[in-house]
């Protein structure tokens, strides 16, 4: 950020909380019928939201004492690329990129 005096900067907001990062992975990656959301055992409650490009919702899964989920893929469009958005309160967002491939 750029400060510009009298106390105001401007760009991006700085989250201190780095240390409590939603970390998670998904695989396969590219995936075909399946895809396992395997996340670090932080969370313990969230959402997960599946997107695609257009910002058109294609699933919406909550996230229960565990640390993995693995979702259906097969009744979703053949070769694209979506977005897994994993909400938790109190904490940003943290998106990635799945690629279906069939």
């Amino acid at each position: 950020s750029v400060s510009l005096g009298s106390g105001l900067t401007m760009g991006a907001p700085t989250w201190n909380g780095l240390e409590e990062a939603i970390q998670f992975s998904l695989f396969p990656n590219p995936a075909r019928d399946k895809v396992t959301l395997a996340w670090n055992d932080q969370i313990t409650e969230g959402t997960v939201v599946v997107r695609n490009l257009m910002g058109q919702t294609l699933g919406s899964y909550l996230i229960a004492e565990s640390n993995q989920l693995t979702f259906n893929t097969a009744e979703w469009v053949d070769h694209q690329v979506l977005m897994v958005t994993v909400y938790q309160e109190g904490k940003p967002p943290l998106s990635k990129k799945l690629v279906i491939c069939r």
